[in-house]
């Protein structure tokens, strides 16, 4: 199995000759491929606004299937006067969409913007916010598409060409494989990995990853790990998953990616980008890439302690963990949030591992050379939430 080396040092710096050209913060860097504006991301989903000219704009939300029902409300006037209230949103192939005009949207103007989803009468307001209170809603600041204020984050035009939104009651077999067995998966880890119920299931539209305290097969930890190897491998896009984690002594868990060609090179020539992974207790998540540079590299940022934005994270809420990855570089985001980047153009460091496709890997290990051992505090059992996980290209 993959040797998977954890960051000792979590700010992690390339080793040997692969250090110095890898971060690159350049504003330039994507010139020419940033056309409309990138997902608004809150702790309750993402929505994307663009069209902004001539007055206009446009909401669009994918939910992946349709709802009890999805309304849109707008407010100008850094939320002092409601634009537009409890509009019933388009539906097409899984979004929802709506565009409206005011003469208020004007360069500059600051607009909130809240989503409203009702599911068999559970009301959320998307990405963020209570409804009731209009200063909590998604705010941005009006633009031409080709000149977006500053403090915006504009993206390449994506477009979803694959999701699985666990919708149903089972792990769908033509996306995900579960992974079986213990061995330590080169960390010392504690946990067995079984494909049983109580360690993987999909319900409530979520899938659900629980460690269990227990010994079965000469383990003293369960949990589960699924991967998409051999069916779902992309190379570059926007790949982004809702999560909710639990927090605990040992806990480790991860949202990552494999090179599609690891079964036939190895670890660490495959490369590895590890979109999400958390320890133990802390209020921070860590974004990382590890692959060969004449020897193992690796270059790793957390929020907390990054060349970005700092940031903490409260883990046991949901938030958006994605990448976006072109021929260029890896950018990572919490929310919409950047905290960390990675330099691969022209194959820079011996990066040209990046330039491949990828498959995806979700996994809940316990114990393990980088977060240590669970101990009785340690919560069994201990789950992580996946509302959903999305790749747009």
């Amino acid at each position: 199995m993959k040797r998977k080396i954890a960051l000792i040092i979590p700010i992690a710096l390339l080793l040997g000759a692969c250090s110095h050209e890898l971060l690159d913060t350049s504003t330039g860097s994507v010139t020419g491929m940033l056309t409309t504006r990138s997902a608004i991301g809150g702790p309750n989903g993402s929505i994307d606004v663009n069209g902004m000219t001539e007055n206009s704009l446009t909401v669009s939300y994918y939910a992946g299937n349709e709802f009890t029902f999805v309304r849109l409300y707008v407010s100008e006037g850094n939320g002092e006067g409601l634009v537009l209230a409890a509009q019933d949103m388009n539906y097409s192939d899984g979004t929802y969409f709506y565009t409206l005009s005011h003469p208020t949207f004007t360069p500059g103007a600051k607009i909130y913007i809240c989503v409203l989803k009702n599911s068999n009468g559970v009301e959320v307001c998307i990405p963020q916010g209570e409804l009731a209170t209009v200063s909590t809603w998604a705010s941005i600041t009006y633009g031409d598409d080709s000149n977006i204020s500053p403090g915006d984050q504009p993206t390449p035009n994506y477009m979803l060409i694959w999701a699985d939104e666990f919708n149903g009651s089972s792990l769908d077999p033509s996306n995900w494989t579960c992974e079986i067995g213990a061995g330590g998966w080169g960390n010392n880890e504690l946990q067995y990995y079984t494909s049983r119920s109580q360690n993987i299931s999909v319900a409530d539209g979520n899938l659900k990853i629980t460690a269990l305290r227990e010994n079965y097969q000469g383990s003293t930890w369960t949990s589960a790990r699924i991967k998409t190897q051999g069916k779902r491998e992309f190379k570059y896009g926007k790949m982004e998953a809702r999560i909710k984690l639990p927090n605990g002594k040992g806990l480790w868990p991860a949202f990552w990616m494999l090179g599609a060609n690891f079964a036939s090179v190895g670890w660490p020539y495959c490369g590895e980008t590890d979109i999400m992974e958390h320890i133990n207790s802390e209020n921070t998540v860590y974004g990382t890439i590890h692959w060969d540079c004449n020897g193992y590299a690796s270059w790793g940022q957390s929020t907390l302690n990054n060349y970005w934005n700092n940031f903490s994270v409260d883990v046991t809420q949901y938030h958006v963990y994605s990448i976006e990855w072109n021929s260029l570089s890896i950018k990572w985001y919490v929310d919409g949030i950047q905290f960390m980047e990675a330099n691969i153009e022209n194959s820079v460091n011996s990066t040209e591992e990046f330039h491949k496709p990828f498959f995806f890997i979700l996994n809940l290990a316990i114990g393990g050379n980088w977060p240590g051992y669970p101990d009785s505090s340690t919560p069994s059992p201990s789950t992580m939430y996946v509302d959903y996980l999305r790749v747009y290209q």
